[in-house]
């Protein structure tokens, strides 16, 4: 789906915007409290991790981007016109939506994901966690 592709697109990018720089990193320590996870193409549970930090550091997020915009004098031009881009996608109505869309999406795949990957439980009782997660989201959608 095209729009999913827009979504994580700029979420990837984040994570690579503070892990290759350790002032970045810094500012991102500071004023969120928090690392954002590193994402990996096949790692589902990463992106997950990922859209789920930046729900909840939303904010935070968008105050680091205006301080980096704030004090332009001090970054690189690339730096400040990506954090521009990142204040725009973060007050976006349509990113703000898919967000807290995979966040709630993600919450009930984690517990899934968990179940899956332990090997201690029996097939029939994946394949009623798989059941139980299909009704979850359905009734997620229907709301």
């Amino acid at each position: 789906m095209k729009e999913c592709k827009i979504f994580f697109s700029p979420l990837s990018g984040l994570a690579t915007f503070f892990s290759r720089s350790p002032k970045r990193a810094k500012l991102l320590d500071e004023i969120c409290q928090r690392r954002l996870p590193r994402v990996a193409p096949t790692r589902w549970n990463l992106n997950s991790r990922l859209v789920c930090t930046v729900s909840d550091k939303r904010e935070e997020l968008k105050e680091l981007f205006e301080h980096i915009v704030d004090h332009h004098d001090v970054f690189d031009q690339d730096i400040v016109h990506s954090a521009d881009g990142y204040i725009t996608h973060l007050a976006s109505f349509k990113f703000c939506f898919l967000l807290s869309t995979f966040s709630s999406i993600f919450a009930h795949s984690d517990v899934l994901f968990r179940i899956l990957q332990n090997r201690e439980f029996d097939v029939q009782f994946c394949l009623n966690s798989v059941k139980d997660f299909c009704s979850t989201i359905e009734r997620e959608r229907e709301l």
